[in-house]
């Protein structure tokens, strides 16, 4: 008898909005590289860990009563050796080029399909719409992946080609599935005035073709806007390059186009522009899926593949460490800054017992989706940090490396504490300082807001600051206490080597770098609290305005 909850769930596949956690569960870091990988809900999406002792995918049943899940698990594949088999020769590198990497060639998954409701009991994978529901969780982007990629986007506007955009009356298209004036099937561009099709330009260094004929029809129409083809989904929000012509060719928006794979043209709404074009036609040869990767995706990637030396000044390498607490945080582009500041935070008593302590009740009661709880992503990273489950050596092809470990990831935590930020929302890199303050104002935000019988974590850095001014006319004393969290010290700048320096600039003397003395944090302590004269000080005793020794 199969299960009856395939029928009554009323499942729907993910669409190009939908947020799909499929990496890792989002109350802890289990992944799908955990030995029982990660269960993700078919029908939010949400993605729990099978672990017996947390069983965070169980708790989300019990919570939401959804009870489809697909369990995906990945696995290394061994590397097979050139010796033993046929596989050809690297192609040699004869340009220079970033090429995505290609997960079907390093990993393999698993998946199945599990009941909740009928005791976790291995579902029929191909039961009524599960067949599409599981190829487009398989397909989607992760919801990490899409905040990564929207941080890395850059600020684009429309111009006045896009908002004044007068289309041809409706018409039967010349080409379906090539240029109208050649037979290229790639590198294709849609004149969103008239609909014609055209190869863009030959792309040197490569092997994709062109014939600019995309670009001698907007020399002979004068149509200025146009769109590429390949970065499509129906929902119209993979298409990347929009060129206007008239302007700069430059990358103007998404424009979505994924109406264009179901027959008609009908309207195309953006942020940032509108488009109206009604061709009636069809184009049996494209697909509603995406085949060009967008830009964002390689720059992103490559940024994450950035590793930090390991090696010291005198060339030592630092010694790994692994067990509770020595756990690290994954570079994840530009995380230094954070990852520097949730070290030093989770190092405090007060942040591990209010968010390792209160984690798992938590968990039961919390009525937001786990990933946007800022209390479910702290207690993830204090678990992360702190349990030593993720702290153990990597596994490497390489018996001759050094151990190191992965780390944990603290992606939803970083698109959750950046969301509507103008900087942290951001992959530029950021202050640490910065970070700290608005950390920090999150969180009392939030403590505020629940009235919690656990505390205000955050008064572990709470310290009386008092200021003493001293009229100096008068001689009277006036005190003022204040409570802060941080101050802001300066750190004098005083060059080593002041004479070598005059020399260097001489014309035809070589300038040498630069030496600084050393500075302790005593002196800038010491340099904070030194006495100073405060200006127009205006005295309640003498009443008169004056200077004050501060």
């Amino acid at each position: 008898m199969g299960c009856p909850h395939v029928a009554t769930a009323h499942l729907s596949p993910p669409n190009a909005f939908t947020q799909v956690h499929k990496e890792e569960c989002t109350q802890c870091f289990d992944s799908q590289d955990s030995e029982n990988g990660i269960d993700v809900c078919l029908t939010c999406f949400n993605a729990g860990c099978n672990d017996p002792t947390r069983h965070h995918a169980q708790t989300h049943f019990l919570k939401t009563q959804h009870p489809l899940v697909l369990n995906i698990q990945r696995v290394t594949l061994d590397k097979p050796k050139r010796a033993d088999d046929d596989t050809p020769p690297p192609q040699k590198i004869s340009k220079l080029a970033i090429v995505p990497e290609n997960e079907e060639e390093k990993y393999e998954h698993w998946t199945k399909v599990k009941c909740y409701a009928c005791d976790g009991v291995e579902v029929e994978r191909t039961t009524g719409n599960l067949p599409t529901i599981i190829d487009s969780v398989l397909a989607s982007l992760t919801y990490t992946k899409q905040s990564e990629i929207k941080a890395w986007e850059q600020e684009i506007v429309p111009c006045d080609h896009t908002r004044h955009l007068q289309q041809s009356p409706p018409h039967k298209l010349e080409s379906q599935s090539h240029c109208t004036r050649c037979d290229l099937t790639q590198n294709l561009w849609l004149c969103l005035v008239c609909g014609n099709l055209g190869c863009g330009r030959k792309q040197f260094g490569s092997d994709v073709g062109g014939n600019g004929h995309g670009l001698q029809h907007f020399e002979e129409t004068r149509h200025a806007v146009s769109c590429k083809l390949g970065t499509i989904t129906p929902e119209g929000t993979a298409g990347e390059r929009c060129a206007d012509l008239l302007g700069e060719r430059r990358i103007l928006g998404r424009i979505g186009h994924g109406w264009l794979m179901r027959a008609i043209v009908k309207r195309v709404s953006t942020q940032r522009s509108a488009f109206a074009l009604q061709i009636s036609t069809v184009i049996p040869a494209m697909t509603s899926a995406r085949t060009r990767i967008w830009p964002s995706i390689l720059q992103l990637e490559q940024n994450l593949k950035f590793d930090f030396s390991m090696t010291l000044e005198d060339g030592r390498q630092l010694e790994p460490l692994f067990g509770p607490g020595y756990t690290g945080l994954k570079n994840m582009g530009n995380s230094c800054y954070m990852a520097s500041v949730l070290q030093s935070v989770f190092a405090l008593k007060p942040f591990q017992q209010r968010y390792l302590t209160t984690a798992d009740d938590h968990a039961i009661t919390c009525a937001n989706d786990a990933a946007t709880c800022l209390h479910c992503q702290l207690s993830k990273l204090a678990d992360g940090l702190h349990s030593g489950r993720y702290s153990i050596p990597a596994e490497s092809a390489d018996d001759t490396a050094p151990q190191a470990q992965d780390g944990i990831p603290p992606a939803m935590f970083k698109a959750l504490v950046g969301k509507d930020h103008p900087e942290f929302s951001t992959m530029r890199q950021q202050d640490a300082y910065e970070f700290f303050q608005h950390l920090v104002r999150l969180v009392e935000q939030k403590e505020r807001a629940n009235k919690t019988n656990g505390g205000d974590p955050t008064t572990a850095f709470n310290f009386m600051l008092q200021q003493r001014l001293q009229c100096t006319k008068c001689r009277k004393v006036r005190y003022s206490k204040q409570i802060t969290k941080d101050i802001s010290v300066g750190v004098p700048a005083r060059k080593k080597n002041k004479e070598e320096e005059a020399e260097n600039t001489e014309e035809g003397k070589e300038k040498k770098e630069i030496e600084y003395e050393e500075v302790t944090f005593q002196e800038c302590l010491d340099r904070f609290v030194a006495d100073e004269i405060a200006p127009d000080y205006a005295c309640p005793h003498c009443m008169d305005r004056t200077t004050a020794m501060k």
